[in-house]
């Protein structure tokens, strides 16, 4: 490889959670340093990921068959596995969502008329229709 990749510490945690569990910090990005050795970056998405938006200037590696890495610039950013994310983890994402989805509505129901329009200006536009 002409370029030394970078390991970030979430593309270690994520190779903790979703690869290797029980890893330290430090033994995974260990491994992971070997990983980024056996493929090059490319353009091109795993065939398993290739539906999936991605970001502008990612690139990915995929070292062996359902691991693949996220690339931007010289640092790896994540690590993405076929088999996805196990499911305690998907489940505190779940829960972690719908408490943002709810502050949020929360906060909206506040500042917002029924019909969506900030509180205090609601007069104003009905005058006008």
């Amino acid at each position: 490889m002409s370029e030394r990749i970078l390991i970030t510490r979430h593309a270690a945690e994520r190779y903790i959670e979703r690869v290797k569990p029980g890893l330290t910090i430090d033994q995974a990005t260990r491994e992971l340093r070997a990983l980024v050795l056996i493929d090059e970056p490319h353009p091109e998405p795993p065939d398993w990921k290739a539906d999936e938006i991605r970001e502008e200037g990612e690139l990915f590696m995929e070292p062996c068959d359902g691991i693949a890495f996220a690339v931007r610039g010289r640092s790896l950013m994540t690590v993405l596995t076929r088999a996805g994310t196990d499911s305690k983890t998907a489940e505190r994402r779940r829960q972690r969502k719908a408490r943002n989805r709810a502050k949020k509505q929360s906060r909206r129901r506040k500042s917002h008329d029924k019909y969506g329009l900030p509180r205090g200006r609601t007069d104003e536009w009905r005058q006008d229709v």
